[in-house]
């Protein structure tokens, strides 16, 4: 039986690259403001940092199904990343790379606690805040999830909703105790530059 936070890997997500290194090649080719920006390219280095010092690998797949923006995968055993699909996600706008990463780093927090990310208690106040925030989000909710996936994918649309400093706090206290522990799942420096889609 799958854990409830295992994500099989799409059909046809056969070339898969470092996540971090697209991220220099954009930066160096699209010099944006840091203050225009809601999210930085310091916000996503952090947060990839924190995914690596928990044993997960990122990597952007060049070669995603049209309707994946991310997914986690995660078979309990040798098989842990994370990854983003570069043809469906606009590189160019960190606001929207950050999004998927907050979303699909929620996926690795519910990993890390066995279960949720987020209490009980706050679900209601999370449900609410997606009806308000991002009303499409809880329609996806019900039209697209299984109810046994909906409480999972509340918490990871949440996520997306959070400043950066929310998200890292929530992945520190939920994989607090494989911070440092695990080994690390790639040797490659932050930011190297990735080829081009083809």
């Amino acid at each position: 039986m799958s854990s409830p936070c295992l994500v099989r890997r799409p059909r046809g997500v056969p070339e898969l690259v470092p996540l971090v290194s697209t991220w220099v090649a954009l930066v160096l080719v699209v010099l944006v403001p840091r203050s225009a920006l809601a999210t930085s390219m310091e916000d996503i280095r952090q947060l990839e940092n924190l995914i690596h010092a928990g044993g997960t690998e990122t990597v952007v797949s060049l070669d995603c199904p049209a309707n994946h923006a991310g997914f986690y995968e995660n078979d309990g055993r040798r098989l842990n990343r994370l990854v983003i699909c570069r043809r469906n996600v606009d590189f160019t706008d960190l606001d929207a790379v950050w999004e998927v990463l907050a979303h699909e780093a929620t996926h690795v927090m519910q990993a890390c606690s066995g279960g949720s990310a987020l209490a009980d208690e706050q679900m209601p106040r999370t449900y609410r805040e997606l009806q308000t925030m991002a009303p499409h989000y809880a329609k996806l909710l019900n039209a697209a999830y299984r109810s046994s996936d909906q409480r999972l994918e509340a918490e990871a649309f949440w996520m997306e909703l959070q400043t950066p400093e929310k998200v890292l706090e929530l992945f520190r206290s939920s994989c607090a105790s494989r911070l440092g522990t695990a080994p690390l799942r790639r040797s490659l420096p932050a930011l190297v530059a990735v080829p081009s889609p083809r």
